[in-house]
């Protein structure tokens, strides 16, 4: 039984689980009264050691590459990745470092970002498919949060192939667009910088 009430009896004595109250949650979760005195008693095991171990670097091996088998796992885990209707509204432009397509990805990207994307073993451009082609109609009112999960298994995948991901949105995005001839009823929503750290290199360093 969880204490201070976030947890509330009813009547048959089952627990109905309550949100914790509005002034925690505007807090950062980590740092409310909420999570340290909910967490340990709602989670005594330990975190999943891939999302334990993922961060977000703006440093990447300049030397890395990944391998064409690599790439396509990543963008198979996005695939395995649950959506409303099973409507997949997502797709990716991928550039491996030194290809045609992350040369012109580049290109796109603003200064803040291009100091260390660039640098990246892979570059995505993260798409989400809002309109029903051909028409103003929306194809999916769940197309962005999907999209999202699909990154996110596609980021853990990463981890169990000992790669980082960084999501951003630091780039042009209609110049992609009109770059790569994406079709109106696609949006270029997100990118992602795949690769290694340099060896040493440890988060906030």
């Amino acid at each position: 039984m969880l204490k201070n009430g976030y947890f509330a009896r009813t009547a048959g004595d089952h627990t109905t689980p309550r949100l914790p109250p509005l002034s925690s949650l505007a807090e950062p979760l980590k740092h409310s009264s909420w999570y340290r005195e909910v967490m340990p008693e709602a989670l005594p095991l330990s975190l999943h050691p891939q999302l334990g171990s993922r961060w977000s670097p703006t440093t990447f091996d300049p030397e890395h590459e990944v391998t064409s088998a690599e790439v396509a796992l990543l963008v198979e885990a996005a695939r395995w990745a649950p959506s409303a209707g099973n409507s997949q509204p997502w797709a990716f432009l991928v550039g491996s470092r030194g290809d045609g397509v992350h040369e012109r990805l580049t290109q796109y990207l603003t200064p803040s970002s291009a100091r260390w994307a660039s640098t990246a073993s892979l570059l995505l451009a993260n798409l989400s498919r809002r309109y029903v082609e051909d028409t103003d109609w929306e194809y999916s009112e769940f197309a962005l949060y999907d999209l999202g999960q699909a990154v996110a298994q596609l980021t853990i995948q990463a981890r169990a192939l000992g790669l980082f991901v960084r999501q951003f949105r630091a780039f042009d995005r209609e110049g992609i667009a009109a770059e790569f001839a994406v079709p109106p009823h696609w949006e270029v929503t997100t990118m992602a910088a795949v690769g290694q750290i340099p060896d040493g290199f440890q988060p906030g360093g």
